[in-house]
């Protein structure tokens, strides 16, 4: 029983020790906390000061609230409605633009393939260029030859240049004298058929509309005609033959091929026209002359055809 008591009373005292201890320890702390009180009352006020002006922003925010969401309610009531009907708009659009997708889609393909096949051909056009960069040296060479004969032609142009008032001078005195001439070659034309015509490749056939007209074997060369310098009498022979064939039973279009082996030319005739308003059957040719492959002059010929089935050259 004592030492029960003891006991108990030692668990006492012990308990009243700690609860000392305990009370020295929360006097210790509040003492601190009681010091750091000045502190954190002036941390609270500098705080509110700033909290202050954060309130009152706050409040000046509040004020321009209703403003915002009147003008949001007006923006929803005009602005979206419009912008929604063009989203609906584009809506209907996207299955053409979605099918028009598809055909594109569809189309790569074959465009791919093409692109394949011209990239197939670059080889060739590579080895094409290649030839054409080998012949740009002779190429260059004929132009500086050509350049080294141009101050000679500039020399016969600018001579010729200096004939021209001569030339004009003397066509002016042949217009003058036509009418009388003409005059002249009615009569005669008149008189011979009067006397009768006697039909011959030598003899002039007469007048037709006021020019003067001469069998094709009577030009002295159908290259001065033609332009065309350097024919020979073969090929003034085997261009009158061809004009003749094609003019005695050609109609607009058709064409006639005619060579010389001889002096290597040829070339074709064309039937340009065909006019019988007069009662006279004329035809225009259009003739051309090539050596080989190079083409030496194109020209046109008008003959019309007289009452004994032969034709006459227009000069």
């Amino acid at each position: 029983m004592v030492d029960s008591k003891l006991i108990a009373s030692s668990v006492l005292s012990a308990a009243v020790f700690s609860l000392a201890g305990a009370l020295v320890y929360f006097t210790i702390t509040l003492a601190r906390v009681a010091a750091g009180v000045p502190a954190i009352l002036e941390l609270v006020q500098v705080t509110q000061e700033k909290v202050d002006p954060i309130v009152d922003e706050v409040a000046e925010f509040r004020k321009l609230v209703p403003t915002i969401l009147e003008e949001v309610e007006q923006i929803r009531l005009t602005v979206l409605p419009p912008v929604l009907d063009e989203v609906a708009k584009i809506r209907g659009h996207l299955p053409a633009i979605l099918e028009e997708s598809s055909h594109i889609r569809q189309s790569i393909p074959p465009i791919l393939e093409e692109v394949v096949g011209y990239r197939e051909q670059i080889p060739l056009i590579l080895e094409q260029v290649d030839k054409i960069q080998l012949q740009i040296p002779a190429i260059i060479t004929e132009v500086e030859n050509v350049r080294e004969t141009i101050p000679l032609i500039m020399t016969e142009i600018e001579n010729v240049r200096k004939t021209i008032p001569a030339i004009l001078v003397e066509v002016e005195a042949v217009r003058f004298a036509m009418p009388e001439l003409m005059d002249q070659a009615e009569q005669m034309l008149a008189e011979a058929h009067g006397a009768g015509r006697k039909a011959s490749e030598g003899a002039v056939s007469g007048v037709f509309s006021g020019i003067i007209k001469a069998p094709f074997s009577l030009v002295a060369s159908l290259g001065s005609v033609l332009h065309t310098p350097q024919l020979t009498k073969e090929d003034d022979a085997s261009i009158e033959k061809a004009a003749r064939e094609l003019a005695d039973n050609g109609k607009p279009r058709d064409n006639r091929n005619w060579n010389n082996k001889k002096s290597g030319r040829s070339g074709t005739i064309t039937i340009l026209s065909i006019d019988t308003s007069s009662g006279v059957k004329c035809i225009v040719l259009r003739v051309t002359v090539y050596k080989g492959k190079s083409k030496l002059g194109e020209g046109d010929l008008q003959a019309c055809q007289q009452e004994d089935g032969t034709w006459v050259l227009v000069e």
